[in-house]
């Protein structure tokens, strides 16, 4: 079964979100900075890195993204020119 889980921070604050299917992490995980914006959007396949996982500043800017294939880092891209 899917269980769609938050994690806090001692401030309340959330985390990360994301789902388990069957006690392993599955599709969209979000990581958030304590200020609420999102730090990372991770994918997720029976627990491994999968796909396209993109990481942003405080500003709402992407600044790399990463490529995995059944858990592996096959790709890092580093964006320099964000606003």
């Amino acid at each position: 079964y899917i269980n769609y889980t938050k994690y806090y921070d001692s401030t309340g604050s959330v985390m990360e979100k994301g789902q388990y299917l069957n006690g392993k992490k599955v599709g969209t995980w979000y990581q958030y900075y304590r200020t609420g914006e999102v730090q990372t959007v991770a994918y997720f396949s029976s627990d491994q890195r999968e796909g396209k996982w993109k990481f942003y500043n405080l500003y709402n800017n992407m600044v790399t993204y990463a490529y995995y294939d059944e858990g592996k880092l096959t790709k890092t891209v580093q964006i320099r020119n964000h606003e």
